[in-house]
């Protein structure tokens, strides 16, 4: 019995330890992201455009949860500006994955509106890494229950 006890305490603590390892050993550049993802959740509360005209690039493709196509940066504020104003939301699940100068993040994104709705999507986002940092250059959204 003592044996079992002294197997699952070894595998809790490394389970435990490995997961922090794991999640203090992200590149700088899925740092990064996660901190322009959270910038970006951050800029639908506020409707901050300062944050979408820095972080989009200018030709942005998007698919929302609708299916409806935007393509630039311009198309993506405006549609933004006249949505439903945004209280609250969470990301949960995101995945970071960096493939040289291009990452693709995955994840759930619930948001609550003014009107008290939620609304819950699994978001793709593709960034690409230039000269003046990582840039979303693509987006889908699939609703969710």
């Amino acid at each position: 019995m003592r044996n079992y006890v002294s197997i699952a305490t070894t595998l809790i603590v490394t389970l435990v330890f490995g997961w922090n390892a794991a999640y203090a050993a992200d590149s700088a550049d899925q740092q990064a992201i996660m901190k322009i993802e959270r910038e970006w959740g951050d800029a639908f509360k506020t409707l901050d455009k300062s944050v979408f005209e820095k972080y989009l690039s200018e030709d942005i493709a998007m698919t929302d949860e609708n299916g409806k196509f935007i393509q630039g940066r311009a198309a993506y504020i405006d549609g933004l500006m006249k949505g439903p104003k945004m209280v609250d939301y969470t990301m949960s699940d995101v995945l970071i994955t960096v493939h040289g100068s291009t990452a693709i993040v995955t994840g759930k994104f619930v948001a609550k509106d003014a009107d008290g709705s939620m609304d819950s999507t699994r978001f793709t986002d593709t960034f690409m890494k230039g000269p003046d940092g990582w840039k979303a250059i693509a987006s889908q959204e699939t609703k969710t229950q």
